[in-house]
């Protein structure tokens, strides 16, 4: 006679209440539901009921949870601003270089707004205006070029970058790769994302060239 297993019990962060668990998973489905709805038929087409039915959910657990469709698209970019953020760093920290770790964290991200779905929200459906997506992509640019900037300000001084603004060149560069973010979204394989990671990469190595042919020129 086969006896019954029984089901191994919720295994839940010490001291941390049942009901705390219950509320983030249900949490986590909202975000995963309008996730999928955002992605699917952008944030502007897609509204609080469409996320209640892919949720499961009611339209009171959704309000309990979230003020509105605004506060779960935030949470979302955020998200996704801190994995790509990640990627980028976590590339970069593997060189020595300044430009090498800067080509690295660029590819990083590209290769990041491929692999992440969550990155159509951001990309792929970018028609209209809208105050809160407009502000989450200036934070966003800001923290970027903020990280692009250090790795320019070191080439400088290496030499390996003429004597740019590199505030000003950090925010073209990241405008750049943030613009073809909706192109790598929609790559039909990883070659397509590696062959815009490769333009940048090209641009980098112009960049990197000029400033030694203006070295070698000076009298």
């Amino acid at each position: 006679m086969n006896a019954t297993v029984p089901e191994a019990p919720l295994v839940r962060p010490r001291g941390r209440p049942r009901n705390d668990v219950t509320r983030e998973a249900t949490r986590r489905r909202i975000l995963d539901a309008a996730r999928e709805e955002f992605s699917r038929q952008g944030y502007h087409a897609t509204s609080v009921d469409d996320v209640v039915r892919a949720s499961g959910l009611s339209k009171g657990g959704f309000y309990f949870h979230f003020p509105s469709k605004d506060a779960v698209f935030e949470v979302l970019h955020d998200e996704l601003a801190e994995a790509l953020y990640a990627r980028a760093l976590g590339a970069a920290v593997q060189e020595t270089e300044p430009l090498d770790r800067l080509a690295a964290g660029v590819r990083a991200f590209l290769r990041g707004c491929h692999e992440l779905q969550s990155a159509r929200l951001v990309f792929a459906h970018p028609g209209g205006t809208h105050e809160l997506l407009e502000r989450k992509r200036a934070e966003a640019t800001d923290r970027f070029a903020g990280l692009v900037q250090v790795s320019l300000d070191e080439a400088r001084a290496a030499g390996q970058l003429p004597p740019v603004n590199t505030r000003v060149l950090a925010r073209a560069l990241v405008g750049a790769f943030t613009e073809l973010g909706s192109e790598v979204v929609r790559a039909q394989s990883p070659s397509d994302v590696e062959e815009v990671a490769d333009v940048l990469v090209d641009l980098l190595c112009c960049m990197a060239l000029s400033a030694v042919v203006g070295r070698d020129a000076a009298p």
